[in-house]
């Protein structure tokens, strides 16, 4: 059973995040906030996504923080999903598993995702999301709109990213994903559990 979307106390407003990486597996959401928030597939233009050197997730980088003369502003995106109707605790936990601030920086971006999408929120399979990180998208169709959001930008040194490859989604989840969720996922909980970035407050509907 998908648990309830969260009611928020006075004055609190609910949040959306961009994922690229291993945050797009609704099993690594679930183990680190207890529930999955509605998963829409989104694109961020002018940004490349690539894996870190020696571990088993991304990083995303614009286009404008390269060098190479041979990417044009358009020439790359990156495919992931739109994570809505998360809550502000929700999103420190994701802080802490980033280690935003240090690996990764948070940033306003805008992504594209079909249009009436809020209509249609819901929950969307792995496999769901394996055939849209495959997929091929128009993103100048007329059925896309753009939607501001925010999204976790590599921030240490783009020698740390193997610009020369990219990073498969499914791959992760075929090879990497029952590991990185009982060896880091499940750790990350237990920390998150005891830092007091706590779930508590929740209240269901």
């Amino acid at each position: 059973m998908i648990p309830p979307t969260p009611t928020l106390p006075s004055g609190q407003r609910l949040c959306s995040c961009f994922v690229y990486g291993t945050l797009m597996s609704r099993e690594v959401v679930m183990g680190l906030i207890g529930r999955c928030p509605d998963m829409v597939p989104a694109f961020l233009c002018n940004h490349r996504r690539h894996p870190v050197k020696g571990v088993v997730y991304p990083g995303m980088i614009s286009n404008d923080m390269t060098k190479d003369p041979q990417v044009s502003s358009d020439s790359y995106g990156v495919r992931g999903m739109l994570l809505t109707g998360m809550r502000p605790h929700e999103l420190e936990r994701f802080d802490w598993f980033e280690d935003e601030g240090n690996d990764y920086v948070r940033l306003d971006v805008n992504v594209r995702v079909q249009k009436g999408h809020r209509e249609s929120d819901r929950v969307i399979s792995p496999s769901e999301q394996i055939r849209f990180t495959n997929g091929d998208i128009s993103i100048n169709n007329s059925d896309w709109e753009e939607i501001s959001t925010q999204a976790y930008i590599w921030a240490r040194p783009i020698s740390d990213l193997d610009t020369k490859s990219t990073w498969s989604y499914d791959n992760f989840r075929e090879r990497n994903l029952a590991w990185y969720l009982s060896s880091t996922v499940k750790y990350c909980r237990q920390e998150l559990d005891r830092s007091g970035i706590r779930l508590a407050d929740f209240r269901p509907n």
